[in-house]
């Protein structure tokens, strides 16, 4: 095996005749020569961030490309991981790789491929093997985060014998408000419309229509899309294929759909934080709510309790706060009955 080195882009290659570019916008020079070599045009940073779902599968004379957005942990591992584009290009025999982060799925495959754990034949052989490794990954860290969900939620509702325990003070609830034995303050609104990164904007021009195929799935709870197309007035069922990765919590729904995997449903609300950083866009402006809200409640036998008064005083600032800077949503929320 041989390795060329210049500036931060790395060349490498072996029988498999493999290619790696490493932020090649840091040196033209070797990006530039890496083209010539295998005359490729290997895409720009600006190009592979802006291109949309629909056309991350491409031909450019012989060689094939694809770009996929793969999430990475950047710096300590309980950092929230971030997307970041890939593209693969195959050309003839030639894989190469172009990416600006670190994903730990490539030198897991690298580990592998050293170790002859690995098939590294061909140029679409190793392609393949980098796949399997990033899909692992990412199964494994879904698991994880769900074990810790599963973990959390035994924490807050269970306790001995099944019952309930009165070791938090306060809690946040999803519903009507109305619990034998607690104390209810309403917050914010359940409200839910698609969102989606800016890149799929176009690739979701078509979403109104719950029987047109798309090229990107939906990601999120499926009773949600069934209500949000209900509250339009369409009462098409939706196909179990139009969805994708299926996640047990709405901000990882989220988190996905900024990552470029998708359309999620989700609280505008609730992600305002996205949306104004134009990390998330609406993929339609409609918006529905199924007339449920989240409350804070508490026990009645500790509704003087001046710390969870204070408490409550403060979270109904920030809520008002919420609920003012959605006023044009929650007016324009059409419920339906879930």
């Amino acid at each position: 095996m041989g390795m060329y080195s210049r500036s931060r882009m790395t060349v490498s290659w072996e029988v498999l005749d493999s290619v790696e570019a490493v932020e090649p916008a840091v040196a033209d020079w070797d990006r530039l020569a890496v083209e010539k070599g295998l005359s490729i045009s290997v895409p720009t940073r600006e190009e592979m961030s802006e291109i949309e779902a629909s056309s991350r599968l491409y031909q450019e004379g012989r060689a094939q490309y694809m770009t996929a957005v793969v999430l990475h942990q950047p710096d300590l591992p309980f950092e929230p991981p971030v997307g970041t584009p890939i593209t693969f290009i195959l050309a003839g025999n030639h894989l190469v790789t172009v990416r600006y982060a670190e994903p730990r799925a490539f030198s897991i495959f690298v580990n592998r491929a050293q170790k002859k754990d690995a098939a590294c034949m061909s140029g679409v052989a190793v392609l393949v093997g980098l796949l399997e490794a990033i899909i692992d990954r990412e199964a494994d860290r879904v698991e994880r985060i769900q074990i810790e969900v599963d973990k959390l939620s035994h924490e807050i509702f269970a306790g001995k014998d099944g019952e309930r325990t009165l070791r938090f003070d306060a809690a946040i609830r999803n519903g009507h408000g109305r619990w034998s034995g607690l104390c209810t303050t309403q917050l914010l609104p359940v409200i839910f419309m698609p969102l989606c990164s800016p890149a799929l904007r176009d690739a979701a021009a078509g979403i109104a229509d719950p029987a047109r195929e798309m090229s990107v799935p939906l990601l999120g709870r499926p009773d949600w899309w069934e209500m949000w197309y209900r509250a339009m007035g369409s009462k098409h069922k939706l196909s179990p294929k139009r969805f994708g990765t299926q996640l047990a919590a709405e901000h990882l729904d989220i988190a996905l759909a900024e990552a470029g995997q998708g359309v999620a449903i989700g609280n505008p609300i609730l992600f305002r934080n996205q949306l104004d950083s134009h990390r998330l866009v609406p993929a339609h402006e409609f918006v529905a709510g199924d007339g449920r809200a989240f409350w804070l409640a508490y026990p009645v036998a500790r509704q003087s309790s001046r710390k969870i008064l204070k408490f409550r005083d403060w979270l109904c600032d920030e809520a008002a706060s919420d609920r003012d800077g959605a006023k044009a949503l929650i007016r324009s929320a059409v419920v339906v009955d879930p």
